[in-house]
């Protein structure tokens, strides 16, 4: 049942957060690469701290310069997806999303991006011609945009999987597996 899948997940939050800690203190030590390390592996313990907490709102314009806000999809399961046409991951991820939109379109379900490139009128064609993407995306502007910073992205593409009532249920930093 999903309850106890969402448990599952906690606790392997929980036992990989731990080993991270371990490796954070144990980082500290190596000279020179020590300090580096620690902080990308603390970096990374707070992101999956997040999970099983509310989401932080997030509120901009889209790639049309329309303002929209994560909060207006309440009431729907969230895929909230941190992507740049820049990173070959994230372009990698398109199809299957798009599939994955296509088959969710009955149910309370969004994909919603976060595109982080620069260049959002190049992106325009790419977006609506060669890559048919029709979900709505945010736009960052850049890897250091706003947004990205507020949720303290590193890697593109992060994904965070937000339930119906705004709590993150799961984190993915780098593309998930193709059973995920």
């Amino acid at each position: 049942n999903a309850e106890a899948e969402l448990a599952t997940d906690a606790e392997a939050a929980a036992r990989v957060i731990a080993e991270m800690q371990r490796l954070y203190e144990e980082c500290a030590s190596i000279p020179n690469l020590g300090l580096k390390w620690r902080d990308m592996i603390g970096e990374t313990v707070e992101r999956l701290k997040v999970i099983g907490t509310p989401a932080p709102d997030v509120a901009g314009l889209d790639l049309d310069g329309v303002e929209f806000s994560l909060s207006d999809y309440r009431g729907k399961v969230v895929l909230l997806d941190f992507w740049g046409y820049w990173c070959g991951p994230c372009r990698k991820m398109l199809p299957h999303s798009r599939e994955m939109v296509e088959r969710l379109r009955e149910e309370p379900f969004a994909l919603v991006g976060v595109n982080s490139d620069a260049n959002v009128a190049g992106l325009q064609k790419v977006k609506f011609v060669e890559e048919k993407i029709s979900w709505r995306n945010f736009a960052d502007a850049a890897a250091d945009g706003a947004i990205s910073k507020e949720w303290k992205i590193m890697a593109w593409p992060t994904l965070y999987l937000i339930d119906s009532a705004g709590m993150i249920r799961h984190v993915w930093i780098g593309a998930p597996e193709d059973e995920q």
